[in-house]
This record gives C-alpha cells, structure tokens and sequence, in this order.
C-alpha cells in the first residue's frame, strides 16, 4: 500500500470529518502543547477546526523571520507565525495535500483584514522535494497527453529544468523551519531526504525547531504496514536515536531536545511513542576572507564537551581553532556557552593599545591550549 495516497485520501477525508483513520486520534495529536491565546484568537475558526499536530514549534520563532512550515496542514501555524514575525517577515507553508493547501488560502483575506498585512503563502509541495511545484506540474501535465516513454522523460526533464532554474523555495531563503508533527508521514526511505532539504533552503546560521513523534524501539514490519497507525503519526515515526542522528547526519548542529513528553502519546505492543521538540542550527560560513585561526574558551558548567566534530573543548581553557569552527561555535546555538577571545581582545585593542599575540596552531581542528600567562602580556593592565 502507498502510503502517500493513504495520507492524502484521509487527510483531505478529515476535512468533512469523513476519515476513521483519524477520528480516535484527533484529540491526542492536538492537545499535546498549548499555544499562546493571543494568536490563536485572530485564527479564523475553520482553519483551528482542521488542525492535527503533536508539539508547539512556533515560540522558537522571531520578528521578522522569513519561515517556512514543513506540512502547514489547515494552516494554523502559520497564521500563528504571520503574527509573530509581523508584517517585515515571511510566512511559506508548504502541504501534500491540495485539499489542505486550498483551506489554509480560504481564510487569507478575512486573516489580512483583521491583523492588517498578508505575509503568508501556501504551496502544494512534497517535503522532500521543496523545489519542485506541484500545481506548476499539474499545469504542465494538463498541456498535453504523455502517451509515451520518449514524451514521458522529455516532460521529466523539462521539469527538472524549470525547477532548478527557478525553485519554489530557494537555497539559502529561509531563517527558521518549523514542522510538527509531519515527518512521520513521509515514506521510511525518503525521510532523509526532508533533512537534507531543510539544510539546502536554510539560509548560514539559520534554525530549525521540529515537533515529531518518536519510538523508543524501531517500528516492526507488520506495524509499518499499519495504514491507519502510519496515518495517524505513529507507524511511521523514526526511533528517538535514530531522529536525533538523522538530523545530525545532514550537517545540523547544536541539536537541542527543547521538550519531551513525559506521557507516551501511545503505547502498542510495547513500542512507546512520545512526542519531542527539538532545534538545532545551519552553522554559519565564516566571514569572506577570513581565514585566520582564532581563540576561544568553553565556559562550561561541564568540565569538557565534545561537538559532532568530535572536538573537545575543556572549560576554562583557549583553544585555536578554524574560522569556519568558530564561526560554527559562535552561532546561535552555542553563542552563549563560547568567549570568542580574539573579539574581546580586539575590544581591548581599539580602547588602548595592542597586547602581545601569542602564536596559534596551523590547521588542526583538535584545540591547542594557551597558557595564561602567555597571552596575558598587555599594555592595558
């Protein structure tokens, strides 16, 4: 069975309240988070009344961020969000579903008239595919019968043209990916895919906060095969791990657990479900032309940290690192957890005069400790 047409036939079928794959489940994935009742109450009711989800996303956003949700579903998130990042950001929600895709636009204007601006759109789209279209390609296909193999892998190709040249969501476009409660949807062999699309459209620097249920065990086989568990976001979710490194594995770092739930969502045969918030970061590119290691210090609490490099950092002492490290450690992730020494020190320069500069480490990305004593040698003391 494609699962893909499972979830779009009773996603759409829950519009009208017509899916039993979903009626015993709808309470469950939308009362896991509250949300905050001032957005909630400039939602226009048909889009809150079509809404599933298991986490709350949308309070690791910002003013102006240009965001885009990952399965916007009825659209609720992102009428939340249009509020939050206000009339200077962006809001794009991207859905499967074009039954979904059509109420999250339903109910645009009415929405612009109350909050005063419209910063939203919706597109239908796969999630593993955010280049690509899909009423674009409805366009295409609706020009001409593909009545043949040689018709079929022109039409492939123009598509892959169009697309690249001019994708829905562009490399490098977006300040903050939310999704919730939607990965567990997608086809087990394609859900690497969501992540490494998600880093291709971040812009440097920029974060991610994902809602999903997890597993504490893999899925079995015959549950995987479950049309109605898959549906209804539990078949097909990723075990907790294996989440966790997936996302690690398409470059993110500075993955945090912001919420885990302690009542299991659902619990079969021993397999125990729970829904999980997590962020993490795009690290950011160092500086053009800069190219010079640079010193920083762990502040702590822990005696020592490893990063998804592999590099150690000891509290308390300067290590020379990369710029591309330490434009990677000086993000939003870490930012607060690192002193960026040679940014202090270059403080001290412009209030009086230039401290003697140690010598620092060619290359190696492992630190090289710098004795206090040696770079305390300054004119300013």
């Amino acid at each position: 069975m494609d699962m893909n047409v499972v979830i779009r036939s009773e996603y759409s079928k829950a519009l009208s309240n017509q899916s039993d794959y979903l009626a015993d489940e709808y309470q469950t994935l939308c009362s896991a988070e509250q949300y905050d009742k001032r957005y909630l109450e400039k939602v226009p009711a048909p889009i809150l009344d079509a809404d599933f989800g298991c986490g709350n996303p949308s309070k690791y956003v910002r003013e102006g961020d240009a965001v885009l949700d990952l399965g916007s579903g009825s659209g609720k998130i992102c009428y939340i969000l249009s509020q939050i990042v206000g009339p200077n950001g962006k809001v794009f929600g991207v859905d499967f579903t074009r039954d979904m895709v059509a109420l999250a636009r339903s109910q645009q204007e009415t929405f612009a008239g109350t909050v005063g601006f419209d910063n939203m759109r919706f597109s239908q789209a796969s999630i593993t595919d955010l280049r690509t279209d899909l009423e674009m390609v409805d366009r295409l296909l609706a020009r001409g019968a593909i009545d043949s193999l040689d018709k079929l892998q022109a039409f492939e190709q123009r598509k892959a043209e169009i697309f690249t040249a001019n994708p829905l969501i562009s490399d490098d476009s977006i300040d903050v990916i939310v999704s919730n409660c939607v990965i567990n949807l997608v086809r087990t062999g394609d859900k690497v895919a969501v992540f490494h699309e998600m880093f291709r459209v971040l812009k440097p620097g920029g974060r991610i906060a994902i809602s999903d249920n997890v597993s504490n065990i893999e899925v079995p086989p015959e549950l995987q095969a479950d049309a109605k568990l898959w549906a209804a976001c539990y078949a097909g979710v990723f075990q907790e791990q294996q989440f966790y490194a997936a996302i690690e594995s398409a470059g993110f770092t500075g993955l945090r657990i912001e919420v885990r739930n302690d009542d299991p969502a659902k619990t079969v045969d021993g397999l125990v479900f729970r829904s999980v918030t997590i962020t993490a970061v795009k690290p950011p590119r160092a500086a053009r032309g800069t190219s010079a290691n640079r010193e920083l210090m762990y502040r702590g609490p822990w005696r020592e940290v490893v990063d998804e490099s592999g590099l150690r950092l000891r509290r308390g002492e300067v290590a020379v690192v990369s710029a591309e490290t330490a434009a990677r450690l000086s993000g939003e992730a870490t930012q607060a957890d690192i002193i960026d020494i040679d940014t202090a020190a270059s403080a001290v320069e412009a209030a009086c005069c230039p401290p003697a500069r140690t010598s620092g480490s060619s290359g190696g990305e492992q630190p090289k400790a710098v004795t206090p004593a040696a770079s305390a040698n300054s004119c300013c003391g």
